[in-house]
């Protein structure tokens, strides 16, 4: 029995010698033919956009195009105090761990600036918002209906009407009159 425990080990040990061996001999050859890795080539030239997409200079500014996306979510930007040099830095972080650009600093003044401005956007953003949702407020009230069978069927007991599409409004003139009435009117004057 203690045989094949020592012989079991003894060949699992082996396995692992040769699995490393094989690693190291394929990464070997692999430095030696030049292979890069995962650095991959351009296959494109530069191009110059009609609308290019760049990066805004001030975290949080969604850029001056409008085909720019604002920053996701997971995008933190945090603003320090330097007592040293008396600068206001401005650090974006994703999930607050990781840097995504370089920390930038701002004067007294500019970080004044920055604040007021982003303050503003924000309120701004806040009272679309509030209108939209007073906009989207129902016409017509939701409607129950009582009974165990409706609820099986349709997985609810509530019917919500929620109208969608347009109206159009047409205005017109209908005049009633002849020419002759029009023809004596000149004739007289």
């Amino acid at each position: 029995m203690k045989a094949k425990v020592v012989l079991w080990r003894w060949r699992s040990q082996f396995m692992r010698m040769l699995l490393v061996a094989a690693v190291l001999l394929i990464a070997g050859a692999i430095k030696a033919s030049g292979f890069t890795g995962l650095i991959l080539q351009v296959d494109s030239p530069d191009v110059d956009l009609v609308w290019p997409i760049t990066d805004p200079l001030t975290p949080g500014d969604p850029g001056t195009g409008r085909l720019n996306l604002s920053d996701p979510e997971n995008i933190e930007n945090t603003v320090v105090y330097d007592p040293v040099t008396g600068q206001y830095v401005v650090q974006s972080s994703v999930g607050g761990s990781f840097d995504y650009r370089p920390p930038m600093s701002m004067s007294l003044e500019e970080y004044l600036e920055y604040d007021m401005e982003r303050s503003m956007d924000n309120y701004w953003l806040d009272r679309v918002e509030q209108d939209s949702e007073s906009a989207q407020k129902q016409l017509i009230p939701k409607i129950k209906v009582r009974g165990e069978a409706f609820d099986r069927i349709f997985g609810g007991n509530t019917i919500d009407i929620k109208p969608r599409g347009s109206a159009e409004v047409i205005f017109g003139e209908a005049a009633v009159g002849s020419l002759r009435d029009r023809l004596s009117f000149v004739g007289q004057g």
